[in-house]
């Protein structure tokens, strides 16, 4: 296989780095006989800045074709590298220097899995690397460049990256991609050993990687649009054919209200299981998926920098380590559950009797996210209720909930249920709970950030407790 490294425009390539694209790129060109037997599909492009000579990143060849500046910008739009029809011809014009660039006819040379170094990676080339005089592109055989290639080790042949997780990458595997100018994470499938037992089974870390990048996205307030199953049994079916149904999640869903990621990537594998099978009883519920995401911030929107972020080969400065939960915390947050559903149902009743001024509390216990159990809409107040099977102990909030605490203040309350399971239950209400704990809460992160308040913090803010 050749690959080739080609010198092309800054304008070309800043533009195509700062701006996710809708579809393939095309890396247009005024010479139509140059590499068109020698360049296969598959074949890497390596960009090569034009004043500098420094490799900036590269592109997976698809096909070449040619075409007319103007049926270019009709099938390729902004993956032409330039934001409108106006500007694209300008460039053209510029690097082609021809005056009708939207009439004359160039190579396309069409591309995908397209990958940028950053700045500081960039690769120097020297003059023997093109020749002389220096050639726009030059093909050298696969294997030729170790070095050169070696930037780009952590992508395998089809694009595809690891997750990492403490320094060392794991074995699962994904991509970003943009489709239709929307991103999203294409994650690969996981399963046994080849037929016959021989070689090693397929991307065996897939739980434990699908629930990290479901993590770092809810870590960047990713919207989760929705999710389908992308395999080769599932390529002609509708869209609506390949998305999942999860049912305690309706879409779109805002991963940073996600309280249990474990639980959540269980629901996408029960759906995957259910969906693009013939069998009644279900199939593999580690299949290839394709998860669309909306981000918030525009620079979280650059393909390159969200699988960087997701990726992590390293943990980001400042940033909060997300690690597993250790099997005493994992059993305190069962605990709680029981516990916390028990206080939830003792302060509704609770409520009506003691709270009347406050009107019919509205109970979103059922809720996902809300950083709140029970909403009272008369007063706009809002109540999120805790547990204790005997005298007030620690708490544990939510980052969702603790969020919400900071943004009410004083419309937020904490209901402190506590002797759970003795017969005479108490009621402590607790209003602006951030205000009074934030300075003794310690934030954890696990699979999910939490703040921890200590015991005796809470004991402090109820009177005679």
């Amino acid at each position: 296989m050749k690959d080739c490294i080609y010198i092309t425009s800054p304008k070309w390539t800043e533009f195509l780095r700062r701006t996710p694209i809708q579809q393939d790129v095309n890396l247009w060109s005024g010479d139509k006989r140059w590499g068109r037997k020698s360049l296969e599909p598959g074949a890497y492009f390596y960009f090569v800045h034009t004043k500098s000579r420094s490799l900036i990143g590269r592109g997976r060849l698809v096909r070449s074709e040619i075409r007319t500046g103007s049926e270019a910008w009709d099938c390729f739009g902004r993956g032409n590298g330039a934001p409108t029809l106006e500007s694209a011809e300008s460039l053209m014009s510029e690097v082609l220097k021809i005056d009708n660039p939207l009439d004359a006819e160039m190579r396309c040379w069409v591309l995908d899995n397209i990958e940028w170094l950053s700045d500081e990676g960039a690769y120097g080339l020297s003059e023997k690397d093109f020749g002389k005089p220096v050639q726009v592109g030059k093909h050298f055989s696969r294997g030729e460049k170790p070095d050169l290639e070696g930037l780009f080790e952590s992508a395998s042949p089809d694009g595809f990256v690891r997750v990492w997780e403490e320094g060392a990458p794991l074995e699962a595997n994904f991509r970003v991609e943009c489709l239709n100018e929307k991103l999203s994470v294409l994650f690969q499938s996981g399963g046994g050993a080849p037929r016959g037992g021989v070689g090693r089974k397929r991307n065996p870390d897939y739980v434990k990687g699908l629930e990290l990048l479901l993590m770092r996205l809810a870590n960047l307030e990713a919207l989760l649009s929705r999710v389908e199953i992308e395999t080769a049994a599932t390529r002609n079916l509708s869209a609506k054919d390949r998305r999942l149904d999860l049912v305690d999640y309706p879409f779109p869903v805002d991963l940073s209200l996600v309280d249990d990621f474990s639980k959540f990537r269980k629901a996408i594998s029960k759906s995957a299981a259910r969906t693009g099978t013939r069998t009644i009883s279900g199939g593999n519920g580690r299949k290839q998926i394709r998860l669309y995401v909306d981000l918030p911030q525009p620079e979280f929107q650059q393909r390159d920098w969200l699988q960087r972020s997701l990726e992590r080969k390293s943990e980001p400065d400042g940033g909060s380590r997300v690690q597993r939960p250790t099997d005493g915390e994992e059993q305190e947050r069962k605990n709680a559950a029981v516990v916390g559903r028990k206080g939830e149902i003792h302060f509704l009743k609770w409520s009506r009797q003691e709270l009347e001024k406050w009107g019919d509390p509205d109970d979103k216990t059922d809720s996902v996210g809300l950083g709140y159990d029970v909403g009272f809409p008369d007063v706009k107040k809002f109540v999120e209720v805790k547990g204790f099977r005997a005298a007030l102990g620690p708490i544990r909030l939510t980052e969702r909930e603790w969020k919400t605490a900071r943004q009410r203040r004083e419309s937020y309350y904490l209901a402190l249920v506590a002797h759970l399971d003795e017969s005479k239950h108490t009621v402590d209400l607790v209003k602006d709970p951030w205000g009074q704990l934030d300075r003794f809460a310690e934030k954890s992160a696990r699979l999910q950030i939490t703040f921890k308040v200590p015991g005796q913090a809470v004991r402090d803010v109820v009177p005679d407790s």
